[in-house]
């Protein structure tokens, strides 16, 4: 398997968990807050977050291999990550900030935006990048709350580099990312800490926030999958291939079997995800499928920014189009839902062709600038 069928088989994961995330949201599509399954709405939102960090741990540890071997001499390879990565999240996420808060002044009819105060928290907490704590804190994220996850990433982003320049082979990297994660879970949202400091105090605010462990997983997966297709082992590759399938079908039962339990969570999840991404990297027959999915994963950063922004604009639209309308009316309900898809697959369509692609083409373009005058003689 080339490696562009191996990324498209990455990105169709990327599709799988973004559906996961819509459906886990689904309450806020309509007016009425109707959650259409609990299992799922638990499920969904930590399997498909979680499933994304995984892979943006695998595909950050890909590009940074990339580079590398493409650019053996840079001299400021992590000054190129940043810019890269800079290009590829921020306008896009600092353009739905300002559209929220732009709704909640303009477009907050009957409340569906919240409040301008916290919402104003909330962004600035985005801008500093602490909203993986501040979600935790009375008042929460308000109409960001998907900032969270965005946030962790970032946070990762900014040392992380400095990690993998830092130490000299695939193997001290494996290590330390073992270590972190085996660390990280002893200590973060670990119930009996948080309880002991207390969840409102600061540290037991800061023990809540910096969920790397899937990330770091995701490190590992790209070391191991890396180092098995150099040992040519089509066998191995084959079972590993079904033990993804077997993960991803065993996950939901696990997930049902631990409902009542948070922390071990947080230990499992990751690991089930991991060998789900694993199984993907390697060469093998395509799911059926796979070309959809990939199509959805390329829009997935877009979709999650852009899923409540038009939810509230639904909600908005359907209360005051339709105010008598109760939550037992289920065609309200469907035709609710059905203007929630089309604007919200819409609108992240054009961001994604005339504002997403072009501004992380041009991240890249602008990096290799730099990285071409970094290594020009100084006359």
């Amino acid at each position: 398997m080339k490696t562009d069928s191996r990324l498209s088989e990455i990105d169709a994961l990327r599709g799988l968990s973004i559906l996961l995330v819509l459906f886990n949201h689904s309450e806020a599509y309509t007016p009425w807050s109707i959650r259409f399954s609990e299992f799922f709405h638990g499920f969904g939102g930590l399997s498909g977050v979680t499933l994304f960090f995984v892979i943006s741990g695998y595909a950050i540890t890909l590009s940074l291999y990339r580079h590398r071997e493409k650019n053996p001499v840079d001299p400021a390879p992590i000054k190129a990550f940043m810019w890269r990565r800079f290009w590829r999240l921020q306008p896009l996420a600092l353009f739905w900030v300002a559209f929220t808060l732009f709704g909640t002044v303009f477009l907050n009819f009957t409340g569906f935006f919240g409040e301008w105060k916290q919402n104003l928290d909330a962004a600035l907490s985005v801008l500093t990048l602490t909203a993986s704590w501040k979600v935790f804190q009375p008042g929460g994220l308000g109409a960001l709350s998907v900032y969270w996850s965005l946030s962790i990433e970032e946070q990762f982003y900014l040392f992380y580099p400095f990690v993998f320049f830092a130490v000299r082979s695939r193997k001290q990297l494996l290590w330390v990312s073992i270590i972190g994660y085996v660390v990280l879970s002893m200590f973060i949202n670990n119930p009996l800490l948080i309880n002991h400091f207390s969840e409102q105090k600061w540290l037991g605010i800061f023990l809540q926030g910096p969920r790397y462990q899937p990330i770091l997983v995701g490190i590992v997966v790209y070391i191991l999958s890396e180092q098995l297709k150099e040992k040519q082992a089509p066998g191995m590759m084959s079972a590993l291939r079904w033990a993804g399938i077997a993960a991803a079908l065993l996950l939901p039962c696990v997930y049902q079997l631990t409902i009542e339990y948070s922390y071990p969570r947080q230990i499992y999840v990751p690991l089930f995800c991991a060998v789900i991404v694993f199984a993907a990297t390697l060469p093998g027959r395509r799911i059926p499928g796979t070309r959809a999915m990939a199509w959805l994963g390329h829009r997935s950063y877009g979709l999650y920014l852009a899923h409540m922004p038009c939810s509230m604009i639904i909600r908005e639209a359907a209360y005051a189009l339709f105010p008598a309308a109760t939550s037992s009316d289920w065609l309200m309900i469907a035709a609710s839902v059905i203007a929630w898809a089309i604007l919200t697959f819409g609108v992240t369509e054009i961001l994604y062709q005339y504002v997403e692609k072009p501004l992380t083409e041009y991240g890249r373009r602008f990096s290799s600038r730099s990285e071409q005058s970094a290594v020009l003689p100084a006359h």
